[in-house]
């Protein structure tokens, strides 16, 4: 089936359909645009003209209802205003739970890092620095350690315990993270 396609110079196409019956100008352009051809429906009562009435009065039913009544925005605006707030709320505690993470995982590698040099020095009879502040990724940490002989050796090798404790504000709120690991002094040992 061939559509007719307006502003075409082709002699191929066929006009649009005309419409038959006394139906008003504005409402022929717009049964035009919108079907090819139009049946009218044939009333029972009556001749052409009860036919007639009957489709003006459903081409203004459909066209009141393409539009959304006042009920159905208030409604909508009431549902964006409910969810809009909680998804938000959602957003900032996420970001605030990665942000805590990030802190958290960069506390244990720094830690992880000063322990080793703490035993190292430990293990090679050395006087380690026991406190510092670092900046791991533009946020601050503070590091303290404690070198003590551990309380539950029974060897004659002088086992040392370290506690090292990495602190830092994350918003408002003090976090800090505590590892803890024995180390002896080698050199001693093998004397």
């Amino acid at each position: 089936m061939r559509q007719w396609v307006p502003d075409t110079c082709c002699k191929e196409f066929p006009p649009p359909p005309v419409l038959r019956g006394r139906v008003g100008v504005g409402v022929e352009r717009r049964l035009a645009h919108q079907t090819p051809t139009l049946t009218l429906p044939r009333s029972t009562r009556g001749g052409e003209e009860d036919g007639l009435q009957n489709v003006s009065r459903t081409l203004r039913q459909s066209a009141i209802r393409h539009g959304f009544t006042l009920i159905e925005v208030l409604v909508t605006l009431l549902l964006i205003g409910i969810v809009i707030p909680a998804i938000m709320h959602a957003i900032t505690a996420a970001a605030a739970a990665g942000n805590a993470a990030r802190h958290r995982n960069d506390a244990a590698s720094l830690a992880k890092s000063q322990m080793a040099c703490l035993i190292l020095a430990v293990s090679q009879g050395q006087n380690p620095v026991l406190a510092a502040d670092a900046a791991q990724e533009g946020f601050q940490y503070h590091w303290k350690a404690t070198v003590q002989p551990w309380n539950q050796d029974t060897t004659t090798v002088g086992i040392q315990e370290i506690d090292l404790i990495v602190s830092w504000a994350n918003g408002s709120h003090p976090e800090s993270m505590m590892l803890t690991s024995l180390a002896y002094n080698r050199e001693q040992v093998q004397q």
